[in-house]
């Protein structure tokens, strides 16, 4: 046989390479257009549908030695790629590990994938940790994510046989994480992409009851940790500008793609979990630990006013989705805001959960952050509002606590000079515009509320100064009717906010803005005030000036100012009810029961927050908070078409009440003749014994000038208040005048 027949009888017998080998090859050697997204896409065509371990092996080993994903820190061969294509990788891992626990039959079993992956990672590590720690990483970060279809599929149904397997590769992988992050990739040695894929596999692989030191702890500073995770959280500002307002793109999905904005919420807890640990305590660290906390939140602050004016200034944004017409964009923007709104609660929440856990915080340097952190929330109380005014637990935890710790001691010179600047500064809002302008309207409610817990924290330290002439004339200036349009929420805040001056103040207030502002409130019924929201401001108010009538002056002597007052109150009352005509009716549309609170919700309700901080499911119930919160339609305002609608879902409610009204005994004013003198009749407990039974005679004139069906259910409220509501000094003048002198009980 010639030599030529044995040569080719020899390439004959060889193997013929296969589309692996071809793939193997480009990966370690790509080509010059071989990008990213198509090594990627390689890898998730393949990598879960390999059917021999070796193979497997060979694929992955290829992967990880990938100059175009990867390139190489000390030996450059190829530049890496930049965070957005790398951070791919990640998604890719967690698509792969998807496919394969969902084939029925997989050639290479469950266990033997993962056994063979876990094994390729932990020797290419191994190889050379300093270069290729980083490069393991995101691969792990990937496998995690979709550990939850892996329980479900697997572990849960057979614990046995999966359960020890899994719990036991997880604690392999754990540690093989730490490894990689030994490597120095969380320092200024590596470049900028790399740190903050690090980091970003950090924050998805790390758990909430995981000790975040047990990962990094000698191998960074939480400050160089904490300064690149803002960087990235603030890094998203020049997309949201770009898709919602300069280009106003109706498709969201490369700012929805975009990685930070995807994790979020895994980097503000990774971030909550640093900042708990830069506690402001006495010691070597306070004035370092001080200054990098407030630059911190000072650099969150700067994004969140950007975001603010940018949505201030978009028609398009400036008002809430009304659900009228359904937009993608709109939704979006929403999703975002929302986004942003729980990543940053959890951050601020790290900063206090520092300071409640210490006990050698220093207050004075922690009330300058939390009035940053005021600020913050300001520029954020567009977004709250369209949640609703309940909030969340997290986010009243914050609210309020930073308002105590900036009212602390008494000292409040710089809270009052903030909410003055945040509700006068003409760049942040018109007051004259607030019922137009959702956004500046949201400034105001912000503002309100935060007056509102001044007022009730501040009882002996209040400077009464800047409550008169600042508090009082802008809320009574809001309170009234606006031509521009109504606004229940801003009148109903301003109401809050001055009955809260008025009951917490009853030695300086000026009894002539307590008469104009009762006045306003008689203008304001029944329009916009309902019966109950009147009674309780006449009570409130009444109660101040009666109990003033019985307070003597310095001499001892009663004084007269005061009962002057007083009677002046009384008359102006009686009157306005003496002349109210019978029998007209209060109207549909006058539902409101309570005059609701300026704050995001009442503090009794959110008492309970601050516990959850100590709980270790805490971080699981606050993702689920984030989860069912985001796609939430934003609350509607009353104005507009809405105003229509809400007149509609008012009447429906009335209806409801009086059906039910219909089997029980009437406690509540159906005419505005009765709503008037119901709220004069719960003024009699406060009464000065010396006067009382004067004005139970007046108050039976008022009743006796009703009609027949309003006097019938005004002496039945008379009786209620006598029998129930007096001291026994009262009672018995009050039992006296009923019984022996007017004889009630046989004209009945």
């Amino acid at each position: 046989m010639s030599s030529y027949s044995s040569l080719s009888q020899q390439q004959t017998n060889q193997p013929v390479p296969q589309d692996l080998d071809f793939l193997i090859n480009d990966l370690r050697f790509p080509p010059q257009n071989m990008s990213v997204k198509k090594v990627l896409g390689y890898i998730l065509h393949y990598l879960p549908y390999v059917k021999q371990e070796q193979n497997l092996r060979l694929l992955l080993s290829a992967f990880l030695n990938n100059p175009t994903c990867f390139g190489s820190v000390r030996n450059s061969i190829q530049a890496p790629a930049n965070f957005d294509e790398i951070y791919l990788i990640i998604e890719v891992f967690k698509m792969v590990a998807d496919t394969k626990l969902k084939i029925s039959q997989p050639s290479i079993s469950i266990k033997k994938w993962y056994t063979v992956v876990g094994k390729e990672l932990h020797n290419f590590l191994a190889f050379d940790p300093t270069v290729n720690g980083w490069k393991v990483l995101p691969i792990i970060a990937g496998l995690k994510l979709s550990s939850p279809l892996r329980d479900d599929l697997y572990t849960k149904r057979n614990y046995i046989s999966y359960g020890w397997f899994f719990s036991d590769w997880d604690s392999k992988m754990t540690q093989l994480f730490k490894t990689g992050l030994s490597s120095g990739c969380l320092s200024d040695i590596y470049p900028t992409d790399i740190t903050n894929l690090s980091l970003m596999s950090l924050g998805i692989f790390h758990d909430v009851d995981q000790n975040i030191l047990s990962f990094t702890e000698g191998l960074t500073s939480e400050k160089f940790v904490v300064h690149r995770l803002v960087d990235m959280l603030v890094s998203i500002e020049p997309k949201i500008r770009h898709t919602f307002f300069e280009q106003d793109i109706a498709d969201t999905t490369i700012i929805f793609n975009d990685p930070i904005l995807k994790h979020i919420n895994k980097i503000s807890l990774l971030l909550e979990s640093y900042l708990k640990r830069l506690p402001i305590t006495t010691g070597r660290q306070t004035d370092v630990n001080y200054e990098f906390v407030s630059y911190t939140v000072g650099r969150i602050l700067e994004f969140n006013r950007i975001i603010n004016h940018m949505s201030q200034n978009s028609i398009k944004y400036n008002t809430p989705n009304r659900g009228i017409v359904k937009e993608p964009a709109m939704d979006n923007y929403w999703y975002v805001m929302k986004s942003v709104l729980f990543g940053q609660t959890l951050i601020f929440q790290g900063i206090l959960t520092g300071f409640v856990t210490n006990r050698n915080s220093i207050i004075p340097l922690y009330k300058d952050i939390a009035l940053k952190i005021l600020q913050n929330l300001y520029y954020l109380n567009f977004i709250l509002l369209s949640i609703g005014q309940g909030g969340f637990d997290s986010y009243n935890f914050v609210y309020y606590l930073t308002i105590e710790v900036a009212l602390d001691g008494g000292a409040s010179g710089q809270f009052e000079h903030l909410t003055s600047y945040l509700i006068g500064d003409y760049r942040e809002l018109n007051l004259f515009n607030v019922h137009r302008n959702y956004i500046m309207r949201s400034k105001v409610l912000f503002v309100m509320g935060l007056w509102e817990n001044y007022l009730n924290q501040q009882q002996r330290n209040k400077n009464v100064k800047f409550a008169q002439e600042q508090i009082s004339p802008v809320c009574f200036s809001l309170a009234q009717n606006h031509p521009a349009g109504v606004d229940f929420d801003v009148i109903e805040s301003a109401h809050s906010v001055l009955l809260s001056l008025f009951s917490r103040n009853k030695k300086d207030v000026n009894t002539q803005e307590v008469m104009e502002y009762i006045n306003l409130v008689l203008e304001q019924f029944p329009l916009l005030l309902s019966a109950n929201q009147l009674s309780i401001a006449i009570e409130t108010i009444g109660k101040f000036i009666l109990s003033n009538m019985s307070r003597p002056n310095l001499d001892g002597i009663e004084n007269m100012e005061y009962v002057q007052s007083g009677l002046e109150f009384l008359d102006f009352l009686f009157n306005r009810c003496f002349h109210a005509k019978p029998g007209l009716n209060i109207g549909s549309n006058n539902s409101f029961t309570t005059i609701n609170t300026a704050q995001p919700i009442a503090k009794y309700e959110a008492n309970s927050t601050m516990s959850h901080i100590e709980d270790e499911s805490a971080g699981d119930n606050m993702i689920d908070i984030i989860d069912s919160n985001k796609k939430k339609k934003p609350k509607d305002l009353y104005f507009g078409p809405q105003w229509e609608k809400s007149k509609k879902e008012k009447q429906q409610q009335r209806e409801k009440e009086r059906a039910s009204e219909a089997f029980q005994e009437r406690l509540s004013p159906e005419t505005i003749r009765e709503a008037l003198v119901f709220s004069f009749i719960n003024l009699i407990p406060y009464l000065p014994l010396s006067i009382l039974t004067d004005w139970l005679e007046k108050i039976w004139i008022l009743i006796e000038k009703s009609n027949p069906s309003e006097g019938q259910f005004l002496i039945k409220i008379l009786w209620r208040v006598i029998s129930e509501n007096l001291d026994l000094n009262r009672c018995e003048l009050a039992y006296t005048w009923w019984y022996e002198e007017k004889k009630i009980p046989e004209k009945l």
